[in-house]
Parts: C-alpha cells; sequence; structure tokens
C-alpha cells in the first residue's frame, strides 16, 4: 500500500468518527428512574447510543433498560428540568465542571449505570 493510500484511509476513517460529546445537537431522551441518589436517562436517538450504557438493570428483578446513563449533575437537573420518570425530552451535554451546587443528595446506593453525563434539558417532548 504506497503512502497516498494510508493519507486517504486515515482521512476516511477520521471523517467517520463521532464526536464523543455532541456540542450542537439536542439529543431525544427519557427519564427512566429517579431516587434521591441516582437520575437514570436512556437515549432515545439511535445516533448517540454510544453515550450510555449497553444494558442497565438496578435489581435483578427489575426491568431492564438499554441505552442508559447515570446524570452527574443531578440537583441542577432536578432544578431545572420538572421532569417525571417516563417523560420525554432533549438534552445537551454540557461539561462535567457543571456539577451539582445547591441541593443535598442522599448516600444511598442503588447500583447506578457505569457510563455518567452531566446534561442540560433544552426541552420536554410535549404529549
Amino acid at each position: 500500500m504506497n503512502i497516498l493510500n494510508c493519507f486517504v484511509l486515515a482521512f476516511a476513517m477520521l471523517a467517520m468518527k463521532k464526536e464523543p460529546y455532541p456540542e450542537n445537537d439536542a439529543i431525544k431522551a427519557k427519564l427512566v428512574y429517579s431516587s434521591c441518589a441516582t437520575i437514570v436517562v436512556q437515549v432515545e436517538d439511535s445516533d448517540y447510543f454510544y453515550l450510555g450504557q449497553s444494558k442497565w438493570q438496578r435489581t435483578p428483578s427489575d426491568l431492564s433498560y438499554e441505552n442508559v446513563f447515570m446524570v452527574r449533575n443531578s440537583c441542577n437537573f432536578i432544578k431545572s428540568s420538572n421532569i417525571a420518570v417516563g417523560e420525554e425530552f432533549y438534552f445537551k451535554v454540557v461539561s462535567d465542571q457543571v456539577r451539582n451546587s445547591g441541593c443535598t443528595q442522599c448516600l444511598m446506593y442503588d447500583n447506578p449505570p457505569t457510563a455518567r453525563l452531566s446534561i442540560e434539558v433544552v426541552t420536554k417532548v410535549s404529549r
């Protein structure tokens, strides 16, 4: 394989690579679990399934969910979103430096997903 073919192949691979955290796209999701310690969101846009954990179950007897993540900035999510479990919404990924502020979190452990993101709700889906 000559050097030109290597450059073309490398460029094509880079062009196809997805950004790990989309900056401009609002992503459709659903709130699937909420407790005093954990908020779990399911990604509903197949272009962004890579943001979540492929499968998650809180306990062996619970339903399992696909493409989910735990909201890192849960205090900000609760304050600004007013979203109930089962509701759909659009969000954007924000910097992890946007941390929880101004609320108390419990220390309960309820087996959260390993995938974690800080998000900002853009809008709720109207029904």
